[in-house]
Parts: structure tokens; sequence; C-alpha cells
């Protein structure tokens, strides 16, 4: 109950300052979540969780997407950090499970569309400020076979088959690049994001009725802004248009990939001072997500 988790907070807090305290704040009792709001607690976020995995199916509206994608600041939470970003836990279906478009939930052969999916849901977790969280396997595509309550299933259906790491080399690497995106100097703007840069992100809105997009910039030093952009229309590309600072910049995330900014094989885009007046445009494939950074000035 809320009494008992406000009294474990004055006393933790009062031998650790800094200690991290989370909740799954629902029960048969109700619910706790946005009671606990401007305290010391973190909670479960099932609005990012829904929110995100209707997305991955083209479902819901960009508007709503947004608003969990910046902190859920307007939902319920006075901070980001009062926010556990995931999109599967230990109970129910696996994340594939979820995504597949199969009616008995077996995702334990994805299609093409069901990975862009994870990769699309993986993007959203790591690349939104709060504190993200991952299931053992999500990484890697694991699958219950479609079994929703595996609770006495036995290790057929509930054991992790680290096999799937090397068959699923390319996802695996994708959530480990995201990691260490969001751990690198680029990654500071999400992971370090309080409510009030939550406030000045700027929206852009996509071509696509499932497209949104997020500019995260730095109050100290604006031209360095970084770009996440969220395409969820299942079946079309979606075009951004904004303005952005004249010079160089790099993709840092796309194509199911995370690239550095000396990785050969990342793209760059030259903005002039003409492309600041009129705008430019990148366009983003179905079930995708880029990233984008300011590199500087061209000389």
């Amino acid at each position: 109950d809320h009494e008992t988790l406000v009294a474990i907070e004055k006393r933790l807090t009062s031998v650790k300052p800094d200690v991290i305290l989370i909740a799954e704040p629902w029960s048969f009792r109700g619910s706790n979540k946005g009671l606990l709001k401007n305290t010391a607690w973190a909670n479960w976020n099932d609005d990012f969780r829904n929110r995100v995995k209707e997305a991955a199916h083209g479902r819901g509206s960009g508007d709503a997407l947004f608003q969990v994608l910046r902190g859920s600041i307007d939902l319920w939470t006075a901070s980001p950090w009062e926010s556990v970003n995931y999109v599967e836990s230990h109970d129910n279906f696996t994340l594939m499970d979820h995504l597949t478009d199969r009616k008995d939930h077996d995702g334990s052969h994805p299609s093409a569309h069901d990975i862009k999916r994870n990769i699309f849901c993986a993007a959203a977790v790591l690349l939104s400020p709060g504190i993200p969280m991952l299931a053992q396997g999500q990484e890697m595509l694991r699958s219950k076979k479609g079994n929703g309550n595996s609770y006495n299933a036995g290790d057929s259906v509930n054991a992790v088959d680290y096999g799937l790491r090397e068959r699923h080399r390319g996802i695996f690497d994708f959530y480990r690049g995201l990691i260490e995106f969001r751990r690198s100097p680029e990654g500071r703007l999400l992971r370090e994001a309080d409510a009030a840069s939550c406030r000045a992100v700027e929206k852009l809105y996509g071509s696509t009725s499932f497209s949104i997009g997020l500019i995260w910039r730095d109050p100290e030093k604006p031209k360095e802004a970084l770009i996440v952009l969220f395409n969820a229309d299942q079946h079309h590309k979606a075009k951004f248009t904004m303005k952005l600072h004249a010079g160089s910049w790099v993709r840092l995330v796309g194509d199911g990939k995370v690239f550095s900014r000396t990785s050969f094989d990342r793209r760059e885009m030259a903005v002039s001072h003409g492309d600041f007046e009129n705008g430019v445009t990148i366009e983003i494939p179905a079930i995708g997500v880029e990233v984008w950074a300011y590199a500087g000035r061209k000389h």
C-alpha cells in the first residue's frame, strides 16, 4: 500500500540517500501509479509498454507514442526518472510472441516484419529518458512458443536458449550498440534528461500518421542536437522535414544498426545555410528508427 512504500522510502533514504527504489505499482489491491509522484520511487510504466507495442503493430497515434518517448511527464511522472521503460517482463508473452502476426502467438520463427518490430521496441526503450529495463532473451528474439502463462510449463518453455544469440547475432549486436550509444557522450542528452529538458524537446510530425520525431538539444550548446525519428507505419516510408543548423550531420542509428562517428558505413548529411531556411528532409523506412547528430562545421 501507499503508506508502506512512503515509509520504506523514508527509512532507506535516511541510510542511503541515492538508493534506487523500483515498484511494480499494481496488484489485486489496485494501482499506485501516479501516487508516488515526486518521491524516490520509480515505477514500471505500463503506458510505455502498451503504447510502444501498439505502435510497433501500426496502431495508436504518433502523439500517444510521443508522450512516453519523452518521459511520460504529461501522464503521471514528475521526472523521467520515475518511469521504468520496458516492453517485456517476466510474465505473459515474450516480446516476440506478442509482436508476431501468428494467431497462436508463436514467435519462434519470426518474419522480417516481426524482427523490425522488435528493433523498433528496443530503440524506444533505449532511446527514451528514464530507466530502461530489458527482459532476459529479448535481445535475441526469445519465444515461449505462444505460451502466455508459463509458470508451470517447465524448462522446455521457460529456459533461455543462449544459442539464439548466435542465430540472431545482428539483433543482439543492435541491442548492445544501443546500450553503448546510451552510455556514450552522444547519448548524454537522453541519459541525463530531466523534466525541463523533456518539456523543451521539439516534436516532429512525419508524413504518415504513425510517425513521430523528437529533437533533443543541449541548452548550453543548442547546435549539438540529437534527432530521434520513429516510423511505425507498417508499409510506407515517412518523410520528416526540419530546420537544422548548417554543418555536417551523421546518422548514428538506422537500418537495424548502430554506428559510431568513425564508422566507414555511416551516412552523413551536409546542411547549408540555405537548407536551414528551407528545411531538410529525412526519409525513414517502414517500421524504422533513425538517430542523427550534429558533427560540426565542414572546413
